[in-house]
């Protein structure tokens, strides 16, 4: 990179300014990404029928579970 800032006839401190921003800017792309994979993959699967729907009554399940060193303690 450095080698074509160069060829330009630019500074080559300016490398490392648009190198520290751009850890922020890839954070925000990255979080945009994942966030419109997931609605995708949940759109799809429900267009599909392969969506099975959380009921109250399986996460009432899940919050009654004892805790992890009980489970580990019996077996």
């Amino acid at each position: 990179i450095a080698s074509t800032l160069a060829m330009f006839q630019l500074p080559e401190a300016g490398i490392l300014l648009i190198l520290a921003i751009d850890q922020f800017l890839d954070m925000g792309r990255t979080a945009t990404n994942v966030i419109g994979n997931s609605i995708a993959t949940a759109v799809i699967a429900r267009t599909e029928g392969n969506k099975d729907e959380f009921t109250e009554q399986e996460g009432i399940m899940v919050n009654n579970l004892p805790p992890a060193n009980q489970l580990a303690d019996n077996s």
